[in-house]
């Protein structure tokens, strides 16, 4: 019986040809999906059905525009309003098309169209996510810069800064480095200073001084960065298409495909509700 190196030597065989069956395992394995803001941090999510043009138009009303004055006794009260400022959001396209050849879905060892779909569909969450930080987060009235290594002071000022202007902060995002930062806190570490070991049991600790704490991927956060918001004043998110997904054949090609796209928008409702904390 001629060896394997005998086989292709002689001509017998081809050079780089399998002559040991293998399997392949019969499902894709994909990285591990990041770890996003959830919706639940959007103050307004306004859908379609609420934009019936290009774009929706905000009114504000002025803070302390009202002011109320000491009358003499037979004087004439002052004369008072509300002023107003205003702001437009207009929703912009995204999105991408995938196309597969019948050859490629007949021959194919997985369903290629549906498992980029899926891919797509993650890619969309994370651009999403992307597109609430830097339309709306970044946008924040207070940044706290210079940051070497995230402290309890920086969290508190943040805080300050926040109720400062009537606001009440609810939530702290962190990258991964200022999470690292966090866990490296004795305070938050030491179950006698905390009166819990939460941060044992769970790698950090879910709420520090009554704000929910979120850590973001790095690819959707820079890791140095983190916000401290009052969810119910600090993001506005306009859609105007949700995601769609439109199937289509292209016969003289002899392919299929699919082109997913949607509209949307995101601002910062009040800016004096966010504060950003930088290196």
């Amino acid at each position: 019986m001629k060896t394997t190196q005998e086989l292709l030597s002689t001509g017998i065989a081809t050079a780089g040809t399998v002559l040991m069956d293998s399997v392949i395992y019969p499902t894709l394995i994909r990285e591990r999906d990041k770890v996003r803001l959830p919706a639940e941090l959007i103050a307004m999510n306004i859908g379609p059905e609420s934009v019936p043009g290009e774009s929706i138009n905000f009114n504000l009303v002025t803070k302390d525009s009202i002011k109320v004055s000491r009358v003499a006794e037979g004087a004439i009260f002052p004369l008072e309003a509300d002023s107003y400022t205003s702001f437009n959001i207009k929703p912009v396209k995204k999105g991408l098309s995938l196309e597969i050849t019948t050859e490629m879905q007949e021959d194919g060892k997985f369903a290629l169209l549906q498992d980029n779909l899926k891919s797509v569909g993650m890619a969309l969450a994370d651009e999403d996510n992307t597109d609430m930080i830097a339309d709306a987060l970044n946008n924040g009235t207070n940044t706290i810069s210079g940051i070497t290594a995230l402290t309890i002071a920086n969290i508190t000022t943040a805080m300050d800064y926040i109720e400062d202007e009537d606001f009440v902060p609810t939530d702290l995002i962190v990258g991964n480095e200022l999470m690292y930062d966090l866990r490296n806190i004795d305070t938050f570490v030491e179950a006698d200073k905390l009166g819990s070991t939460e941060m044992l049991r769970t790698g950090f600790v879910g709420t520090l001084f009554g704000l929910r704490v979120f850590r973001v991927s790095s690819s959707i956060l820079t890791a140095t960065s983190g916000f401290v918001i009052d969810r119910e004043n600090a993001v506005i998110k306009v859609t105007k298409r949700p995601i769609t997904v439109k199937n289509f054949d292209e016969v003289k090609q002899d392919l299929s495909g699919s082109v997913v796209s949607t509209r949307y928008k995101y601002r910062q409702k009040f800016a004096d509700a966010i504060c950003l904390l930088t290196a």
